[in-house]
């Protein structure tokens, strides 16, 4: 397998879509790595908000529950009495399998290997490269500056605005994420973009849609240092908008949400991926 289609993850040997499982129109390069051992998830951290106290997975500004334009970076931390469970030895053999199976489920969550949606535990450990600042570049405020750019254009079809949704940015964090470590790292798990939408447990009243890019240096330089920040989400505007396929999904009266994800990689290259509803 050399290839594989972004959205379902078909295998394929060559790189000429659509793909004839789902249709989807372009295919990524396939690198699957051998798990060598164990994976050390790392610790795991959440952006609170100092005013109402609610957990976001990105520094992303102001908060959702509250407006608060402040939020503070802590590591997420579980208490351990809330894992512990009684004696149900009276309740017959059925009935402590079950408390068995919950207790390892909440510590699983706990651990990060099973994902909760605004919890940021994704299960995928360190990713090589930076999630949030990069040669001095706010990638947060460039994803910002990314919705504001889709939005614009949006404006100019005579469409509405779309709104952000921490879930979307969940599953175009994850997917993101995946693609990096699969170039720069190790272990990372065989999931398509679909696949990202389920282990989120994103739900959606219509087909999501979802779409990676990357943008690669050049010989003048790494990628990163080509752009500033509002020149950095301007140029992803530009190419996403560009698309002939996903273009018209971003101008869609009827995507009313969007997530965003930007990450750079340890070379320089900048890794993007949107997702809809």
């Amino acid at each position: 397998m050399k290839w594989r289609c972004e959205w379902c993850g078909k295998p394929y040997e060559e790189n000429d879509p659509p793909c004839d499982n789902c249709g989807h129109g372009k295919f990524e390069e396939a690198v699957v790595r051998q798990n060598t051992g164990t994976v050390d998830t790392g610790t795991t951290y959440v952006w609170v908000c100092e005013e109402c106290g609610r957990n976001h997975p990105k520094n992303s500004p102001p908060c959702s529950r509250c407006g608060h334009m402040h939020l503070e970076k802590r590591e997420q931390r579980f208490d351990e009495s809330e894992l512990e469970t009684g004696s149900y030895l009276d309740l017959g053999k059925e009935y402590i399998a079950a408390s068995v199976a919950l207790v390892a489920v909440v510590a699983l969550v706990a651990a990060g290997v099973i994902p909760v949606p605004g919890l940021g535990g994704d299960g995928l450990g360190d990713v090589p490269g930076e999630a949030e600042t990069a040669n001095g570049t706010n990638l947060s405020a460039v994803e910002a500056g990314v919705v504001d750019g889709v939005n614009e254009r949006r404006a100019d079809a005579g469409v509405t605005d779309i709104r952000t949704d921490e879930e979307l940015d969940a599953v175009a964090e994850r997917y993101n994420k995946i693609r990096v470590t699969r170039q720069y790292g190790e272990n990372a798990p065989d999931e398509s973009l679909r696949d990202a939408f389920e282990s989120v447990g994103y739900s959606c009243s219509r087909t999501p849609a979802g779409a990676p890019y990357v943008l690669q240096g050049q010989d003048d330089g790494r990628a990163i240092e080509r752009f500033n920040e509002s020149g950095l989400s301007e140029h992803i505007v530009r190419a996403y908008n560009g698309d002939p396929s996903f273009g018209s999904q971003l101008r869609s009266e009827n995507r009313q949400a969007i997530g965003t994800d930007v990450h750079v990689a340890p070379d320089g290259d900048v890794f993007v991926v949107i997702t809809l509803c």
